[in-house]
């Protein structure tokens, strides 16, 4: 099954964003300083203020609807590891391959006068839990983890958690309640962030992804596919979603899909 993620939510999105800079020059586009004006929390990545504006761009995600368990976990990648059914993209915790931090708990916010002189805050992730990748980058909205933005949808007060996501490996999403309404412990998680069990769309029960509410570590987001996942949708995957991070994800080109190369830029 072919998915197409939208670049931007069908939920409010801040009008501006603490991005890290990928052409060379940490400019502020509404300020005009040519230096970065804040740095992430705790891997001190540089930041510039942008406004989210203008299209966005993602690759289409292919999922098999009839997902399996694979005998062994494959990691999760950098870029889109998921399709959330506010439109958007899920990414895995970390901001940075390889680094302790996450994109959750290395949050920052920054304010300045606007151009008419108001007050304006831009955040590193929203209240959504969310942001942009850079505007030369896909420009493209996503999550590290859980989002109320996203499970208010679907779900009701004391009530389960309902589907609200497929990931590569066409295994479903879920928040962080069983079917319930019990809020799920992560120590019943397993690597993936997974367990089987009954849920509202499958009574029967089935092996699904959790994202638990309130955490900000790298179980945030899910860490592995339980499920087979081919190589081809693992790297077009990366390469949908670009933005920073320490490593080059391989080209689909690498791996024969014939797929048009995007900017040599880092990514998430």
């Amino acid at each position: 099954m072919t998915l197409w993620p939208a670049a931007r939510p069908n939920h409010a999105v801040d009008d501006f964003y603490l991005s890290p800079p990928t052409t060379g020059q940490a400019r502020n586009q509404v300020t005009g300083v040519n230096q970065a004006v804040a740095r992430t929390a705790i891997s001190r990545m540089p930041l510039v203020v942008r406004a989210y504006e203008g299209p966005g761009r993602h690759e289409p995600i292919r999922v098999n609807i009839c997902p399996r368990q694979a005998p062994s976990t494959t990691p999760t990648n950098a870029g889109v590891i998921g399709l959330l059914v506010s439109g958007a993209t899920l990414y895995k915790a970390a901001e940075i391959t390889g680094h302790r931090a996450t994109a959750l708990n290395d949050n920052v916010a920054y304010s300045f006068k606007g151009t008419k002189g108001q007050n304006i805050t831009a955040h590193f992730l929203d209240t959504c839990g969310g942001h942009p990748t850079p505007a030369d980058a896909g420009n493209s909205y996503h999550y590290h983890g859980y989002s109320s933005c996203v499970t208010s949808v679907v779900d009701h007060a004391d009530g389960p958690s309902h589907m609200i996501g497929v990931a590569l490996d066409g295994f479903p999403i879920y928040g962080d309640r069983d079917i319930h309404g019990r809020s799920i412990d992560p120590t019943q998680l397993d690597g993936c962030n997974g367990l089987t069990s009954p849920t509202p769309e499958f009574p029967q029960g089935i092996y699904h992804y959790v994202l638990p509410r309130g955490i900000t570590q790298h179980h945030a987001s899910m860490r592995c596919y339980g499920g087979h996942v081919p190589a081809q949708t693992l790297a077009a995957a990366q390469a949908a979603g670009f933005c920073y991070a320490s490593e080059q994800a391989p080209t689909p080109q690498a791996l024969g899909m014939g797929m048009p190369m995007l900017p040599q830029t880092q990514k998430r």
